[in-house]
């Protein structure tokens, strides 16, 4: 079902720079648990990822104990966090393989904070100024100074704005990540209830 490595939609090449940029964080764990009781377990926190704007807002409203939406089986698990209808909106997702060894679960996974739709947001927000700046540029094609100092300006805006887009994605996949390896943690619990 979940396999880490890459899928039709995503290069090696668009892999290796998500994890540069921080992105793609992989995360390994060994919990003493079997996988058996650890799926049991799971269960107490996820719900089966059904598609759907209105499933969307009616599972947001259901109980808070449900962390995540998604699915998983015996060799492995892929899901989000449960959006808050009020709450914060992290568009991460996590997959991960997770096997049995000498008595200890060893889970080996990923978080991914980027979605292609970002792709093409900035990629149509840079034609955009593109654009603007090649009209000003344009206008004002007989002052050099001005057709500088306007595509200088106008280039700083665009990389602070990507800047703090990416310095926020990126605070949000870290902070998914410790909250699911926390939360993968809080399974060992021996008062937990399972389903």
């Amino acid at each position: 079902m979940v396999s880490i490595g890459c899928n039709n939609r995503e290069t090696k090449t668009m892999r290796t720079l998500l994890k540069k940029m921080k992105l793609i964080i992989p995360f390994r764990m060994e919990l003493d648990i079997s996988k058996k009781e650890f799926n049991n377990r799971l269960r107490t926190i996820m719900m089966e990822h059904t598609p759907g704007f209105f499933q969307d807002i009616e599972d947001s409203l259901q109980a808070e104990d449900i962390k995540y939406k998604g699915d998983f089986d015996d060799a492995g698990f892929s899901f989000v966090p449960k959006q808050n209808l009020f709450g914060n909106k992290r568009s991460a997702y996590i997959k991960g393989a997770y096997q049995e060894n000498n008595g200890k679960l060893i889970i080996e996974g990923e978080v991914n904070g980027f979605s292609y739709v970002y792709l093409f947001i900035y990629s149509l927000s840079l034609l955009v100024y593109g654009s603007l700046v090649a009209f000003i540029i344009y206008v004002y094609r007989d002052d050099l100074t001005v057709c500088l100092a306007i595509a200088t300006v106008f280039s700083a805006i665009y990389a602070i704005a990507f800047s703090i887009h990416m310095w926020l994605f990126r605070k949000s996949t870290n902070a998914v990540k410790h909250e699911v390896e926390k939360d993968l943690f809080y399974l060992l619990r021996d008062d937990l209830e399972t389903k």
